[in-house]
C-alpha cells in the first residue's frame, strides 16, 4: 500500500499497522507535522512488534530563519511575508521546531525508536545507510 496524498499519518500509520509482520523493520519518513495523540498510540502498537526508525525530514529554514529581513514565501497557493528581525517571531519560530524535535526525541526514547534526522537537501537513504554503517552504492548516489 502507498501513503495517500491528503492521508494523515496516522491513518497511514493504521494502514501500516494492518500489513505489517512482527519483527518488521519499518522505516517511517516524514516531516511529523500532524504528530497528535492517535499518531503516538498507532507508533507504540507497531514498536511493540517492529523496530522502528524514524526519519524526521526538515527544511534547514525550520530550524532557523535566514537573516533579519522582510521575506515572501509560498506554498504556490498562499503568499505569505514574514519579517525575521521581529524576535518574538524569531523566538516562536525557533521554539515550535525545538518543541516538535523534543517531542520526536521524548517518543523515541520511551517507545525504543531509532531518531534520525535529514534535511530537504540530504538522501533519507544515505542517511539511513550511515545510521545503519551500510557502504553506499556509487552509482546510485546523486548529486
Amino acid at each position: 500500500d502507498n501513503y495517500a496524498p491528503g492521508e494523515s499519518l496516522t491513518q497511514a500509520l493504521t494502514r501500516l499497522q494492518r500489513i505489517t509482520r512482527p519483527g518488521s523493520l519499518v522505516c517511517l519518513i516524514s516531516d511529523f507535522r500532524g504528530l497528535d495523540a492517535a499518531t503516538v498510540s498507532r507508533l507504540s502498537s507497531i514498536s511493540r512488534h517492529n523496530d522502528v526508525v524514524l526519519i524526521h525530514v526538515y527544511d534547514p529554514l525550520e530550524a532557523r530563519l535566514p537573516q533579519s529581513g522582510q521575506y515572501r514565501v509560498t506554498d504556490g497557493q498562499r503568499l505569505l511575508q514574514i519579517n525575521t528581525g521581529e524576535s518574538n517571531f524569531q523566538q516562536q519560530y525557533k521554539a515550535r521546531f525545538l518543541s516538535l524535535t523534543r517531542q520526536l526525541a521524548e517518543l523515541s526514547q520511551k517507545y525504543r525508536l531509532q531518531l534520525l534526522h535529514c534535511q530537504t537537501h540530504e538522501s533519507p537513504l544515505e542517511i539511513l545507510q550511515q545510521a545503519f554503517g551500510l557502504r553506499i552504492n556509487a552509482a546510485r548516489k546523486t548529486g
